[in-house]
């Protein structure tokens, strides 16, 4: 499933610097800066006492009392503005501007914390530092996807098994299934005008549909157009050659199997239950009928294999294979894994690998031997493309708006048309930023000025300017999330520091 998916509203990046993770973003001194600014959208002014580089903000939080200002006028000296009830204009406590201060340092310590360099595995995480600029909104869905082109996702959240290596929202079959492919009957309804240029069918496992099912949700998908790509994920278990002859009927002409490893010991511990006779058996099958792409991961407890997995892969001549590292999960989190510079060895060598079997990189993780074009990944890399997200726990965006639907199944049956409408005030910064998951970013005016994780990434091998873009090195595309996040720490700190300049002036006119 794509990032669109994510909840925007859980951590929108905050987290404690000591033991920080990068997902969570600069650490409790911008949870302060959050909920500063959460206080005064409830009404007046926010103190900013105990505001501390090392600790954060203390507990000693509220809205400004104008009883009590010319106390804390006194004492403290410490609001943002006025509070509007009384006349004071206050200055604000220093600590906010030796922050602002240490963080014109263009080495961005939200994530190396001054214990070296972290690891943003995964795309959910890249850009995750601009999620405070999402604000809920309410606005007519239908109207904002009229007679648009562009991709559908369609989420099937059920699974049989609760594989330990997922991250995506999903849940054991409860219902039936007949009433679940009504309700996303209807939420379609409402986008009639909307032309498919591409389908996506993710999860879960969307095979536990059946192919009468499945062509229900493609024939009021379908309409007037006439997709160029569908894609159905599924499990080497539910597929078999029966389904394969019902998807090829309904004009689905690629699946994706989330292999993960071809190593069956590994397997089992990640929840995988199909032996590597059956996988090669369906991945023969499917290659009859369809492009085929696998999913394979790394970081694995206890070792990589993905090497190994990556000659399989070409032995088998799957058409186009993602590899990913694992996001541990509570389940795996605890056992031993790789070494970031170990991932990293890893990735290179099957990086070369499969340049040397004819294997390009496309985008994201994702590479081709030139007959899968995998078209929907191109809603990472071009976010201005719509994306029409349908169903229970599906995401999608349509301008410089994103959209989400709530978890719980049986609350999508009862009312599909609930969706959460988030409008992204860093949109452009967001679509200069996606072109760092195809390996290149067209500069334009931009530069080591605006983005000083440039000159880093340029010192790391990372990257090199190509006359006005930027293009990565294979170590660069293991980095990626990584420069993704940093960047977006740069356009924070230059959005903070344009505030600290306008507003957290004193009276002489110097920035605290």
């Amino acid at each position: 499933m794509d990032w669109e998916g994510a909840q925007p509203w859980h951590s929108p990046f905050w987290g404690s610097i000591r033991g920080h993770s990068p997902a969570d973003g600069w650490g409790n001194i911008h949870h302060g800066l959050q909920k500063i600014h959460r206080k005064k959208q409830q009404g007046g002014s926010v103190s900013l006492r105990g505001f501390t580089p090392r600790n954060g903000p203390r507990n000693r939080w509220g809205i400004h009392d104008a009883e009590r200002c010319p106390q804390r006028l006194r004492n403290r000296g410490n609001l943002l503005e006025s509070c509007g009830e009384c006349d004071h204009v206050l200055r604000p406590w220093p600590a906010l501007g030796r922050i602002l201060h240490v963080y014109k340092e263009p080495t961005p310590w939200g994530i190396t914390g001054g214990r070296g360099m972290k690891w943003v595995k995964t795309h959910h995480s890249a850009l995750s530092p601009l999620r405070r600029f999402k604000k809920p909104v309410e606005v007519s869905l239908p109207k904002l996807y009229r007679n648009r082109k562009g991709f559908v996702y369609v989420h099937v959240p059920f699974c049989l098994n609760n594989c330990r290596f997922c991250i995506l929202y999903r849940e054991k079959p409860s219902v039936p299934l007949d009433s679940y492919v009504n309700a996303v009957k209807r939420e379609l309804q409402r986008f009639k005008s909307f032309k498919a240029k591409v389908v996506y069918f993710g999860g879960g496992t969307p095979t536990l549909l059946s192919g009468e099912q499945l062509g229900e949700i493609i024939d009021s998908i379908r309409g007037k157009s006439r997709p160029k790509e569908i894609t159905v994920e599924t499990t080497v278990r539910e597929f078999t050659r029966e389904k394969a002859e019902e998807l090829v009927s309904l004009g689905v002409n690629r699946v994706s199997f989330g292999i993960q490893t071809f190593n069956e010991k590994k397997r089992l511990f990640l929840g995988r239950k199909s032996g590597l006779d059956e996988i090669i058996k369906k991945i023969e099958l499917a290659r009859e009928h369809f492009i085929v792409s696998i999913d394979l991961l790394y970081d694995l407890p206890y070792g990589n294999t993905l090497i190994d997995d990556i000659r399989t892969a070409i032995e088998l001549g799957v058409d186009g294979l993602s590899i990913y590292p694992l996001e541990h999960t509570g389940y795996t989190k605890d056992y031993p894994h790789p070494s970031v510079e170990e991932n990293e060895r890893d990735f290179l060598k099957a990086y070369e690998i499969l340049r040397e079997n004819g294997y390009g990189h496309i985008n994201m993780n994702h590479f081709t031997s030139g007959k899968d074009e995998f078209l929907y990944s191109r809603v990472f890399t071009r976010p201005w493309i719509p994306l029409l997200g349908i169903g229970c726990g599906a995401g999608g965006h349509v301008d410089f708006y994103q959209t989400f639907h709530p978890p719980g199944v049986r609350a999508y049956i009862q009312n599909p048309y609930r969706v959460m409408i988030f409008a992204s005030e860093s949109f452009e910064v967001e679509r200069f930023l996606s072109g760092l998951f195809e390996g290149e970013l067209e500069l334009g005016e931009c530069g080591l000025e605006e983005f000083p994780s440039l000159k880093l990434a340029i010192e790391k091998g990372w990257g090199v300017f190509d006359g006005n873009g930027f293009r990565l090195t294979p170590r660069g595309l293991f980095w990626a999330n990584t420069l993704a996040y940093m960047m977006c720490l740069d356009y924070l700190r230059n959005r903070f520091c344009e505030f600290s300049s306008s507003s957290l002036k004193t009276e002489s006119g110097e920035v605290v």
